[in-house]
């Protein structure tokens, strides 16, 4: 059952709601103000509709190029350099959210981002769970089985390797959330039904093409931390990291988790972003289809009256006019001379044996609407071969 924010304590625990457990995090003091830029500051007082929010990742500064998310209103998450806990995660994504868009918004988000865009939707009532955007939460290097680098920087006191973890984190607090258990824990508490809503793609570092590439291993890891992760990662997050009931993606490879490693950045992947941003809007309508433009047509009956008598009679009455426009006139000819009828039905034209006439009579309507436009029918009645039994042989096929 879902709360709403405004209700919830904020605080540095993890609420899963399943037989009330509780995980402590580390993080800092949640009470702090981390002040928007006084561009983003009028945005929220201004408020828009609907549009996307882009999220960065666990103690991170800006983590999106916000340009090259332009097909629709875009703004930037911000709580820069904090170590938080999914939920108080979460809190900060759907207070600047409903801030910035007063009806409805998606997310394209970061590392820990990724997760707690997922619990945003999981335990708070929001915009975000009114957006039709055909991928509401989108995630990139999310960390959802956590990491091997956060288990380690969690655990170990000090030393060697906590001093390295220290370098690549910014000396950024540890967070529960990311090691292993700590997200085996969060995953127990996330519906199907939101992982229904979230989109995530992975990426890692170039892979070995044969046995020789392999041996020379420092030549292809992101980093020193994919040393300690072992296996494919993008440096930070093991390639592996699903979140089962979610919409896999697909990985990319020679693609890392930030900029500064070995690889590309995989937030810098500007034809992946293009097709993320057109994800997290809503579909376009399609277009109403446009009436078609006037249209005439004719066509031709034949009716054998007796022995020596033929009727052919010709229809236009199923012609139709341009869009909003109705048809005011049909002009007639009969094998390319003119005829005095003006309606949309002419005849019967009356033939009797022993007369001269083609082997096929052809019927030109031309037929105008009140808009102006004008088009052009053309049918063809074919006599019965009883005319050729006359004296006008030569005629006769």
């Amino acid at each position: 059952m879902k709360e709403t924010h405004e209700a919830i304590l904020s605080d540095d625990s993890l609420y899963f709601g399943k037989g009330d457990i509780s995980i402590p995090s580390i993080v800092q003091n949640d009470n702090e103000v981390n002040l928007l830029d006084p561009e983003d500051q009028h945005r929220q007082m201004q408020g828009t509709p609907r549009g996307l929010l882009l999220v960065h990742g666990w103690c991170s500064g800006r983590a999106w190029d916000s340009s090259r998310f332009n097909n629709g209103e875009t703004r930037e998450f911000q709580d820069f350099d904090r170590s938080r806990s999914h939920f108080a995660f979460a809190q900060r994504i759907v207070t600047q959210g409903d801030n910035f868009f007063s009806e409805d918004w998606s997310v394209i988000a970061h590392s820990q981002g990724g997760a707690a865009a997922t619990s945003a939707r999981a335990y708070f009532n929001s915009g975000l769970d009114a957006t039709t955007a055909g991928c509401p939460i989108q995630t990139m290097g999310t960390p959802y089985r956590g990491t091997a680098l956060m288990n380690l920087y969690f655990n170990l006191g000090g030393g060697f390797i906590t001093q390295i973890l220290g370098e690549i984190f910014g000396f950024c607090g540890p967070q529960f959330d990311m090691t292993s258990l700590g997200s085996a824990l969060w995953r127990l508490s996330i519906p199907s039904s939101v992982r229904n809503d979230v989109y995530y793609y992975r990426t890692r570092h170039r892979q070995p093409r044969n046995f020789w590439q392999r041996l020379q291993f420092w030549r292809w890891k992101c980093d020193i931390g994919s040393y300690l992760i072992g296996g494919s990662d993008d440096g930070v997050v093991p390639a592996g990291s699903h979140l089962s009931g979610a919409n896999n993606m697909g990985l990319t490879n020679s693609e890392c988790h930030t900029n500064g490693m070995k690889y590309d950045d995989q937030r810098d992947n500007n034809a992946r972003n293009e097709i993320m941003d057109q994800c997290s809007r809503p579909p376009t309508p399609a277009p109403t289809p446009a009436p078609p433009p006037l249209t005439a047509r004719c066509h031709a009956v034949e009716i054998l009256q007796s022995v020596s008598q033929l009727d052919v009679s010709v229809d236009a009455s199923n012609s139709y006019p341009g869009p909003g426009a109705s048809i005011t006139s049909y002009t007639w000819k009969r094998n390319g001379l003119s005829l005095p009828q003006t309606g949309a039905n002419i005849g019967p034209f009356t033939y009797y044996e022993g007369d001269i006439i083609p082997f096929s009579l052809r019927f030109d309507v031309t037929v105008r609407d009140s808009s102006g436009a004008m088009d052009t029918a053309t049918c063809f009645s074919y006599p019965d071969n009883w005319f050729c039994g006359n004296s006008n042989t030569a005629l006769c096929p």
